[in-house]
């Protein structure tokens, strides 16, 4: 896998704690979204690079895989 290569996961019914703790991790290759970061797009509120763009910067900087809609700052 290539250093820049990454995987996203989505689900439709969220996340436990262990699921994120697991796909979490110092050099993680997997970002993961859920139905929430899906409305944003499908409703035109963001566009899918940009949600992608925040999570995988969100992941870069803490080590989690899994950022909240609710946890975007505007």
């Amino acid at each position: 896998m290539a250093d820049n290569t990454m995987g996203i996961m989505v689900s439709v019914s969220g996340y436990s704690k262990v699921a994120i703790s697991e796909a979490s991790g110092g050099k993680t290759t997997l970002l993961i979204i859920d139905v929430n970061h899906l409305y944003l797009f499908f409703s035109d509120i963001m566009n899918f690079e940009e949600i992608i763009s925040r999570v995988r910067r969100h992941a870069s900087q803490t080590g989690q895989a899994y950022l909240p809609v609710n946890e975007f700052d505007n």
